[in-house]
């Protein structure tokens, strides 16, 4: 089932709240914690369209926690755009963990089936791309089955954050399922190489040696409700910082995690160059509207995650396509 909303006329407008954030977060955080928190810091995109915006309801939920929201929102990106289940309406954000608390709530919801996919993303520095309902579920599928059968997809980056979960990720993995998985996606493992500039974060959240997009980002997850409950609870329990301890969990249990190591359903833009121009990303026509095209995978993104020091990108990704319809 999918449920068109249409709305008026409004102007083009961008709402950042990183200043404020950074500022809170800088005078709290002891100074050994700072520099990933402030580079982490939440971004908060809000764009709404000039013209006859239109939102989507997918069958299958997008959810995520944005306590700066209503309890539905359209998603920045092409038209028509995407509404998203906002968890965090209403609350008040005191870190991570209220996020991971809100969405394994909403995944303990009474009547949630398990076996019914969900998808889980970050909230305030995510867009959409563009590639539709049927395209996102295509690329699961595929990512899923080339991972061994592994049944929760999670996105992947450029840098290793935190690092003392590196060494635990740069290994061959389970039967070179790193290899395999870009196979299905028609990718190598350097797909990524003429579009980063890792000088940008040699410290807090680094590439490998080989400049490889192999770390888990925990910016999206997508899978059986089940299984995502599963994840979010250890993480949860487990407290500290909570891309570590998914990432602990998922190269624990790779029989249920595999990364999206492509790029296909969310690509996170952290040690990625500034320019647009210099990018994976660039801009296309498709039905009258304008998409999110990633040159790399020669597909139409699907999400696309402003994480780290990428933040400046997906605000002007976002800006350019909201200006394009």
């Amino acid at each position: 089932m999918v449920v068109a909303i249409r709305g008026g006329v409004q102007l083009l407008t961008v709402t950042i709240w990183v200043a404020e954030v950074l500022h809170v977060m800088c005078r709290r955080q002891p100074s050994a914690a700072r520099s990933h928190e402030a580079l982490d810091a939440p971004l908060f995109i809000h764009l709404s369209v000039a013209g006859n915006s239109t939102t989507v309801q997918w069958s299958l939920p997008v959810v995520t926690v944005e306590t700066r929201r209503q309890g539905r929102f359209a998603l920045p990106g092409p038209q028509p755009q995407v509404a998203v289940l906002n968890a965090g309406a209403g609350r008040v954000w005191r870190g991570p963990v209220t996020k991971n608390a809100l969405l394994l709530q909403w995944l303990q919801e009474p009547g949630r089936g398990l076996d019914g996919l969900a998808v889980l993303i970050d909230g305030g520095d995510v867009i959409y791309g563009g590639c539709g309902e049927a395209a996102l579920l295509r690329a699961y599928h595929a990512i899923a089955s080339a991972g061994g059968g592994a049944k929760v997809v999670v996105s992947a980056e450029m840098g290793g954050f935190p690092t003392a979960m590196r060494s635990v990720q740069e290994g061959p993995g389970p039967s070179g399922r790193m290899d395999k998985v870009l196979a299905a996606s028609g990718l190598q493992r350097d797909w990524a190489a003429p579009y980063v500039d890792c000088s940008r974060d040699t410290y807090t959240g680094p590439c490998s040696i080989t400049g490889v997009y192999r770390y888990l980002n925990y910016g999206f997850l997508m899978g059986p409700v089940g299984e995502l409950r599963k994840l979010v609870s250890f993480v949860l329990a487990q407290g500290g910082n909570d891309q570590g301890q998914a990432a602990r969990y998922c190269f624990s249990h790779p029989d249920v995690c595999t990364l999206d190591y492509g790029g296909l359903l969310s690509l996170s833009l952290h040690n990625f160059k500034r320019s647009i121009d210099e990018g994976p990303l660039a801009f296309q026509s498709v039905d009258g509207h304008s998409v999110v095209y990633n040159r790399a995978t020669q597909k139409v993104a699907c999400f696309v995650h402003g994480n780290g020091n990428g933040k400046a990108l997906v605000k002007e990704i976002a800006q350019r396509v909201a200006q394009a319809e």
